[in-house]
């Protein structure tokens, strides 16, 4: 895998903007580098500090839990790495993982603006450690933190800029060494973990490589030219001939694995991502997990690690069933042709099938396709269902119930839900003879109440349920303007429902709802 390291990544610590520009300075369009504009310095200098190139910078050893000062000056500096403004370099080295701190404290005059950033490699750095955090002098100054940094050399671009930044500077490196090495530092001490039936349910440990430092040989995937920070995890693959190993980074850059099958054994697996891996693996076996950060790209940190079970796709689920477009109730009118489109998924690898059955789970038939054709369908309450199966089904013949269908595979399973289908008389209640409309229909979403406009006259009024059977039948003598409710909307169960009103020379009907 290919890897580079942007030098585009640099940032800067502003903490005074405030400065008057002379004739010899312009405020440039922002550079990738800066992501603001900046003043460039294009007037006449002297000869460039002898550390005006990285490769001259003098490598300052830092003792372990001590401090080192260095002094110089920026005057003159070029920008000969083309970060977008000049520069001169200092550098310091470790020898232990240590926390350092880069301080500016005792700069005089006040260098306002600083690169807050550490460079791995020179002439051309192919990486960068960003800071942990920054503070301010008493005397304005800036100290930058940075945590956790492992044994190597690391070189500070000191920032030119005119006005803001320029003139003598005193650079004091501190250093604090790092905590205990992690527990599980070397194989031999690999903390060992359970394999989880379901990483997705549980099983998964937290570590950290952020202290740790290279035990053995570089991985076989990722050879560093600095170091790798490993730390080391063991598992029993038990009855199983193959595992997943899903590894994910936190803080910890350039994370990457090696699963061994004994300490200094062979290689069956290196990676240099964070991923999900299926891993071959010999039934009760012990193996060793390697857990590491490639200090060329990446320093440590924190990561979450589990060893688990393959995911086995299940044949046979059921699979779901829903309208298209979303839903699991139609109502529809008989007679009327309608073509009612059904949408099939299933997270098994089983073959799928739709059953229409009565509300009463009795078979119909299978569909022939995801579209259901109510026009032979007289008025009721349907079901369609879902069904995976294996082989090939049998059995599936009408009046049977649903769960007596068979198939000669090695597994069958009805959906959990199912779409219902109401098919309801919509049309052969209303009298041949209509004329204009005798009553004002109130469509309060509770019950069936009307205004009667026409003069005086004795009414008929007929309640059908969906599928067409009278629900309730009234006469009553009406005068225009009266109000009259059907029945009351705690008398009817939800549902729709068609109400009839007739005279003698007229007739008219209307659907509503009751929820």
């Amino acid at each position: 895998m290919l890897r580079s390291v942007s030098l585009f990544i640099i940032f800067l610590v502003v903490l005074d903007l405030a400065g008057q520009w002379t004739n010899d300075q312009l405020t440039t369009t922002a550079s990738p580098l800066f992501g603001q504009p900046h003043p460039v310095f294009t007037g006449d200098r002297g000869g460039a500090p002898y550390n005006d190139l990285c490769q001259n910078a003098v490598v300052t050893p830092v003792p372990a839990n001590g401090s080192a000062t260095v002094t110089g000056t920026n005057v003159g500096a070029t920008d000969t790495e083309d970060f977008g403004n000049p520069n001169v370099w200092e550098a310091f080295s470790i020898d232990t993982c240590s926390t350092i701190t880069v301080s500016y404290c005792g700069t005089d005059p006040v260098h306002t603006l600083v690169y807050s950033i550490l460079l791995i490699g020179c002439p051309d750095p192919f990486a960068n450690v960003q800071n942990s955090g920054t503070e301010t002098c008493i005397d304005g100054n800036t100290i930058i933190t940075f945590e956790s940094l492992p044994t190597g050399t690391y070189y500070v671009p000191v920032l030119l800029f005119v006005g803001e930044s320029e003139g003598p500077y005193t650079i004091t490196f501190s250093s604090s060494v790092c905590a205990l090495p992690p527990p599980n530092e070397t194989c031999g001490t690999a903390i060992t973990i359970a394999v989880s039936d379901d990483c997705a349910q549980g099983g998964t440990i937290v570590g950290n490589n952020i202290n740790a430092v290279q035990n053995g040989a570089d991985p076989s995937c990722s050879s560093s030219a600095t170091q790798v920070q490993d730390v080391w995890y063991a598992f029993n693959s038990g009855t199983n001939t193959e595992v997943s190993i899903s590894l994910a980074s936190g803080t910890a850059g350039d994370l990457g694995l090696e699963v061994l099958d004994a300490c200094g054994g062979n290689v069956i697996l290196c990676a240099t991502t964070a991923d999900d891996y299926l891993v071959p693996v010999v039934p009760q076996t012990e193996y060793k997990v390697r857990v590491f950060s490639n200090n060329d790209f990446g320093l440590g940190g924190s990561f979450s690690l589990c060893v688990g079970l393959p995911v086995v796709p299940v044949p046979c689920d059921g699979g779901q069933v829903e309208l298209l477009g979303g839903g699991d109730q139609i109502t529809v009118c008989a007679q009327q042709n309608e073509m009612i489109q059904l949408a099939q998924t299933t997270s098994g690898t089983a073959a799928l099938a739709l059953v229409l059955t009565t509300e009463n789970d009795t078979v119909l038939g299978l569909l022939p396709n995801t579209t259901l054709d109510t026009d032979t369908l007289p008025s009721g309450t349907y079901r369609v269902w879902s069904l995976s199966y294996d082989g090939d089904l049998f059995n599936a013949v009408p009046g049977i119930p649903i769960d007596s269908i068979m198939s000669t595979g090695i597994c069958i399973e009805p959906s959990a839900g199912f779409v219902e289908v109401v098919v309801e008389v919509c049309q052969g209640i209303n009298a041949t003879e209509q004329t204009d409309a005798a009553l004002r229909w109130l469509d309060t979403g509770a019950s069936a109440v009307f205004i009667w406009n026409s003069p005086r006259s004795t009414v008929s009024i007929d309640l059908y349920d969906p599928r067409g059977s009278l629900v309730t039948s009234d006469v009553v003598v009406l005068h225009s303007g009266d109000r009259h409710e059907v029945r009351p909307a705690s008398l009817l169960p939800a549902g729709l429902y068609i109400l009839r009103v007739s005279t003698p020379g007229q007739c008219e009907s209307h659907r509503f709802i009751i929820r």
